[in-house]
């Protein structure tokens, strides 16, 4: 219902999620399909626009949807150099008289 009432809306985007099996991740006596999110169908006015990958997606549902937060890794030269956790879109903006630019805390 919430994706047919995105898709209906005039000035809406409706995100169908993909899901796909993959064989070959847990394997014990033998191989046992497994659910993953692969991404999101993007349809805007009642029609298909694209498909977002999953990479994209993920970053898609941190900004709109509460409570999501994102582990991300930090390489330079092929190395790992730091492991940094994104658990908040939100910034507070301050805007002071007489400044040109807003600051944010």
């Amino acid at each position: 219902m919430h994706f047919l009432r995105e898709f209906y809306e005039p000035m809406g985007v409706a995100k169908l999620p993909s899901v796909k099996i993959d064989h070959d991740s847990w394997k014990a006596d033998k191989n046992y399909p497994v659910l993953y999110f692969d991404g999101f169908a993007i349809f805007q006015k009642q029609k298909f626009m694209k498909d977002l990958s999953m990479n994209d997606a993920v970053y898609i549902n941190w900004l709109l949807e509460k409570r999501v937060s994102l582990d991300q890794k930090v390489e330079e030269d092929d190395e790992l150099v730091a492991a940094i956790k994104l658990s908040s879109p939100k910034m507070k903006i301050k805007y002071e008289k007489g400044k040109n630019t807003p600051s944010s805390r």
